[in-house]
């Protein structure tokens, strides 16, 4: 929408037109820098930008900036350092920020809200997605080591990373890692000494885990959870769910054919073969009763005397 606005210091309007074309969704995967567009006037002097997430109960903005200045004090802790204008000249108006090492975190809408002297007006609304970098699902045969990939932060200290599986009742996980050290004795027994991390160090937020030697047990949803410490604290965040892969394990033995999807269910070619020749079964009987109730009483009579004359 349009607006015509009255600049007393320059004596002349100021056309402004709203980034309508900016309110729109944006999606990204953890570990993304994402620009975040807002364009405001070309022609007026911009005194106050304000980013922020209208919804976030806490206090903070996403980026605060006025009389040529930008404020870190005024920011929400979690978007420290994470936040830079695109243009620090803003020129022709350009006010977009750019924000790092997007997380799970990270998604949801985000305001620009420019100043020219009076109060900031809204000028472009972001609904930020983030989606999963490696929601996928994957069929193996027993015998392989296949991959379960997850990609989180490239920066920041790691303090904890889990592999889990949710879809079982038993407690433990499938792969667990606390300050740079693995922890067999927190593992389910079924994964010891069959998982480990494709990149010991964890370069470049690479998480994923190779898990060997695979058996049709192992079908099922597996999780990968990433915690970080907070600035300058030894505390630790809460884990983030990263990524989910949904594995399946097509069987090569002598049920060849079936697939494994996790849990107690199987399904295949044996499953349908039996499902058929129960239903089969089903209409010859029903088949059957249909034709004896619809002969003759003679006949049935006449059977039945032929019958007890042998």
């Amino acid at each position: 929408m349009c607006t015509l606005k009255w600049t007393p210091l320059l004596w002349l309007f100021i056309f402004k037109c709203g980034a309508s074309e900016d309110s729109r969704p944006v999606k990204v995967k953890p570990g993304d820098d994402v620009t975040l567009p807002c364009r405001g006037s070309r022609a007026a002097n911009i005194i106050v930008l304000k980013w922020i997430r209208p919804d976030l109960k806490s206090e903070g903005f996403v980026y605060f900036f006025r009389d040529e200045h930008s404020y870190k004090s005024y920011q929400h802790p979690s978007f420290h350092s994470r936040v830079e204008l695109r243009d620090s000249e803003m020129k022709d108006g350009d006010v977009s920020v750019i924000l790092r090492n997007v997380s799970i975190i990270d998604a949801g809408t985000y305001e620009c809200h420019v100043g020219y002297g009076s109060s900031p007006e809204l000028i472009s609304s972001i609904n930020l997605k983030v989606e999963d970098v490696d929601s996928q699902e994957l069929t193996v045969r027993p015998g392989d080591d296949v991959p379960l990939h997850c990609r989180g932060p490239r920066d920041g200290d790691v303090i904890m990373l889990s592999w889990i599986r949710p879809d079982l009742r038993s407690e433990g996980f499938v792969f667990f890692v606390r300050e740079k050290r693995s922890y067999e004795k927190y593992q389910l027994p079924s994964f010891h000494g069959r998982v480990e991390l494709r990149d010991p160090e964890m370069k470049d937020g690479d998480f994923t885990v190779i898990l060997k030697n695979v058996s049709v047990d192992d079908a099922g949803t597996y999780e990968c959870h990433v915690g970080k410490s907070n600035t300058g604290s030894s505390k630790t965040h809460t884990p983030e769910h990263m990524s989910i892969v949904y594995l399946k394990v097509e069987d090569s033995g002598p049920t060849a054919g079936n697939i494994r999807v996790g849990g107690d269910k199987e399904v295949g070619v044996v499953v349908a073969l039996w499902v058929s020749v129960v239903a089969a079964l089903f209409f010859v009987a029903f088949g059957c009763f249909y034709l004896i109730k619809k002969r003759p009483a003679v006949q049935q009579i006449i059977t039945y005397q032929q019958i007890t004359h042998v």
